[in-house]
C-alpha cells in the first residue's frame, strides 16, 4: 500500500482484514475516519465482538453509536465487560436506555463486571447512606435483570446489590463466577437493605435457583455456607465443576448439602477458608483441634446418612480443608495445593483412607522429610494403583 493512498481507495476486504486482527480502539478509530466503514455491518460486527466500558464518557458514546443503527448493531452485541463502576447520572441513564427491552435484537450472552457492586449501585444517592433502603431504589438493578439471554456471568467485588441481581435474574445461566468481596468501600457498604441476609443472599445454591436446569460450572469466593439444618435446597443436576471458598457459616454439613445440590459433580476445588492452625495436631489450642474433628465428624455423619457424590473424579484443595470435608466416596484424582508438613501426616493418612485415590499430587515440606516421605510411600506400597506425583 502506497503511503499517500487515501483510506477510501483501499479495497474494503483489505480494511476488514486489518480490522479483524486489530483491537477495538483501532477499529473504532478506523470507523471514525471512513463513513463507509462506519456504516458497514461488518465493521459493527468486528467492533462489538468484545466491548469494554470503563468510564462515563465511554458509556454515553457507546449508546449513541448503538442507536445510530439499532437494528443491526444490537444484534451483534453478545459480550459486555465493565472495568469499573460508580457511574454518574448521564452514564446511568445511558445504561438504562441501552438495556431497555425495546431493543428486541439485543442478545447479550456474556456479562463481565470487574467491579460488580460499584456498577450495579451506580446512581445511588449519597443521601441514602446509613439508611434502611429497598433494592427497588437501586436504579440499575432492574435494567440489568432484564438480560434474559445471559449464559456466562462473571462478577468480581460483588456484594448485596450483586446478590439481589442474581435472585432477580430470570436467565438460564450456564457458567457463573462470583467474587463476594468485603473490599468494597463504596456506598453499598454504608447501606442497609431491607430483607437482606448475607447467609441467604451470598449462598449461590439459593441465589441461582432460576438456573437449576442449565448451570454447568460454578466458581467463586466468599460464599456463605449453608445452614447446618438446611437440606431442602434447589438441585443442579448438570453442574460438573465447583470451585469455591467460603467466609460465612459452618462446615459441619457442607459436604452433604453440596452433594445434594450438585449430585453429578465431577470436579471439586476448595480454596483455603479456615485458618491453617485449626488443623495442626501439635497446636497449643486443644479447642481448635477439637473444632476441626467436630466439623469432620459432622460432615461424615451427614454423608453417611443422606448420601455423598457418586461421580466425583477430581478433588483439589489444602489438606486441612479436604480433611474436615470428611469425604466418604472414592476420588480417583486428589491434588493437594499446599505442601504437607510432617505433623500433618496423620491427616493425610485419614484423607487417603477416605477417598482411596488412584493419583495423588502433593509436595512435602519440612527440614527433615523422611517421616512424611516414608509414610506416603508406605501408603503407596499398600495399593496396586496409587500413583504419587511429587512437586
Amino acid at each position: 500500500m502506497r503511503a499517500d493512498m487515501d483510506v477510501e481507495h483501499v479495497p474494503l476486504d483489505v480494511l476488514f482484514s486489518v480490522m479483524a486482527v486489530s483491537p477495538c480502539n483501532t477499529i473504532s478509530a478506523m470507523m471514525r475516519t471512513c463513513r463507509t466503514l462506519y456504516n458497514s455491518p461488518e465493521s459493527s460486527r468486528l467492533l462489538l465482538r468484545d466491548v469494554l466500558l470503563a468510564s462515563d464518557k465511554q458509556i454515553v458514546s457507546f449508546l449513541h453509536f448503538m442507536l445510530a443503527d439499532p437494528t443491526t448493531r444490537f444484534s451483534y452485541l453478545r459480550a459486555l465487560t465493565f472495568a469499573k463502576g460508580c457511574f454518574l447520572g448521564a452514564a446511568v441513564d445511558a445504561l438504562r436506555d441501552l438495556l431497555v427491552p425495546s431493543h428486541p435484537s439485543l442478545t447479550i450472552e456474556t456479562l463481565t463486571s470487574h467491579d460488580a457492586e460499584a456498577v450495579l449501585a451506580s446512581g445511588m444517592s449519597s443521601l441514602y447512606s446509613w439508611r434502611m433502603v429497598s433494592f427497588a431504589s437501586v436504579p440499575l438493578l432492574e435494567p440489568f435483570a432484564r438480560l434474559t439471554t445471559l449464559k456466562y456471568l462473571t462478577m468480581d467485588a460483588a456484594d448485596a446489590c450483586a446478590s439481589a441481581f442474581l435472585r432477580m435474574l430470570p436467565a438460564s445461566l450456564v457458567s457463573v463466577s462470583l467474587d463476594f468481596s468485603d473490599s468494597m468501600g463504596s456506598l453499598t457498604s454504608m447501606l442497609r437493605f431491607r430483607d437482606y441476609d448475607a447467609a441467604t443472599f451470598l449462598n449461590p445454591i439459593l441465589s441461582l435457583h432460576c438456573s437449576t436446569e442449565t448451570l454447568k460450572v460454578l466458581e467463586g469466593s466468599g460464599f456463605s455456607l449453608p445452614r447446618a439444618d438446611t437440606l431442602d435446597n434447589p438441585v443442579y443436576p448438570h453442574v460438573w465443576k465447583v470451585r469455591a471458598s467460603f467466609k460465612h457459616g459452618t462446615w459441619e454439613r457442607m459436604a452433604v448439602v453440596y452433594a445434594r445440590a450438585f449430585p453429578n459433580l465431577k470436579h471439586l476445588v476448595l480454596n483455603k477458608y479456615i485458618e491453617k492452625r485449626r488443623y495442626v495436631p501439635d497446636t497449643d489450642s486443644t479447642r481448635l483441634v477439637v473444632s476441626s474433628e467436630t466439623v469432620r465428624r459432622g460432615n461424615r455423619e451427614g454423608q453417611l446418612k443422606y448420601g455423598s457424590w457418586r461421580s466425583l473424579r477430581v478433588v483439589e484443595g489444602t489438606l486441612g480443608d479436604i480433611y474436615v470435608l470428611g469425604l466418604v466416596c472414592k476420588v480417583p484424582q486428589l491434588h493437594l495445593k499446599e505442601a504437607v508438613a510432617e505433623n500433618m501426616v496423620p491427616c493425610l493418612e485419614a484423607v487417603l483412607q477416605d477417598v482411596q485415590p488412584d493419583t495423588l499430587s502433593l509436595a512435602i515440606r519440612g527440614t527433615t522429610t523422611g517421616n512424611a516421605s516414608g509414610t506416603v510411600h508406605h501408603l503407596a506400597g499398600d495399593s496396586d494403583t496409587l500413583r504419587i506425583i511429587r512437586r
